[in-house]
């Protein structure tokens, strides 16, 4: 770390009361929307990609966000340690605050001393500034490892959201959040702005396949929703058949004074192979065609009410 960043201050308390919590407190501004950096930091498929010291990795991670939900994580050492650990969360408001309880576990799986956690989120200038704070901590000693370990972590969300960013699309459309879930989970609309499916259900676990490129090269789809929150969320993966690579889609919708504002975040582009077809440039200019063109206009038009009737 360095001290002088003015984008990262790190801060160990521990007054001379001997009643105290030994606590830490370290923020940091990241270059990314709050949207992006709040679900970077709870969703599983992208936790495994920072959420640890340089050098541990995480094969394992769940939970439940929500208030009471349990989630657990195991990281691994470069020594192969196994270091599992769990938590129950206790707040939840998205994009602004998480609070959990923050649990080691011995290697029978025993619980371990229990520290609590609160992490902040907050926009700053069309950045992120996330404010970690951890307390009851058994000694200095702990405290300052976590220090440690906070640090390094945030170092790789740093790296994961500057080296390889998402393609992110937003647009306000004039129609009320359940006319646009609809458009998103009706196959019977959404065949009018997005794909003909033969088949698709808004559930998770549900695969579907498509195929969809420039005419006279098409690549063939595999797609498994993973989150349906109604009129909230719709996640699925994105990949493609006989190619290395696994991404994900998210809309996310949010009402706004009798509309709804929907931003698509598709994050792992990363992992496909580097040809053109698989280009950055060429998912934002689909997402933007997709959403900005086909679905503002069904929603925005008849053709959802006519689509309704069909």
């Amino acid at each position: 770390m360095n001290s002088t960043d003015p984008t990262e201050t790190v801060n160990a308390v521990n007054t001379t009361d001997p009643t105290s919590l030994l606590e830490l407190l370290i923020t940091r501004v990241f270059d990314a929307p709050r949207s992006l950096v709040y679900e970077v930091w709870t969703r599983p498929e992208h936790i495994v990609n920072w959420m640890a010291p340089h050098g541990f990795t995480i094969p394992e991670t769940s939970g439940e966000l929500e208030v009471g939900g349990r989630w657990n994580c195991l990281m691994i050492a470069p020594d192969g340690t196994r270091h599992p650990l769990h938590g129950i969360y206790q707040e939840v408001i998205p994009e602004e605050l998480l609070v959990t309880t923050h649990c080691w576990e011995d290697e029978d799986g025993n619980p371990e001393h229990e520290t609590y956690l609160a992490v902040r989120f907050a926009d700053e200038e069309g950045k992120t500034r996330v404010t970690l704070e951890q307390r009851n901590f058994k000694s200095e000693e702990s405290r300052d490892g976590h220090i440690d370990g906070w640090t390094q972590s945030l170092e790789r969300l740093t790296t994961l959201l500057e080296t390889h960013p998402p393609v992110v699309v937003e647009r306000l459309l004039d129609a009320p959040v359940s006319k646009v879930w609809q458009a998103l989970t009706d196959r019977e609309h959404f065949k009018h702005w997005y794909f003909d499916l033969a088949e698709f259900r808004a559930e998770v676990g549900f695969e579907f396949d498509f195929d969809a490129g420039e005419e006279g090269k098409t690549f063939l789809h595999h797609c498994r929703i993973t989150s349906v929150i109604p009129e909230r969320e719709l996640a699925y993966t994105w990949r493609y058949a006989g190619h290395e690579g696994d991404s994900l889609v998210t809309f996310s919708l949010t009402p706004e004074a009798g509309k709804t504002r929907l931003r698509v975040t598709h994050t792992g582009l990363e992992t496909f192979p580097p040809i053109l077809d698989f280009a950055r440039g060429n998912f934002l200019m689909g997402w933007t065609d997709i959403i900005g063109r086909g679905l503002k206009n069904y929603v925005e038009g008849s053709g959802a009410s006519a689509a309704a009737h069909d």
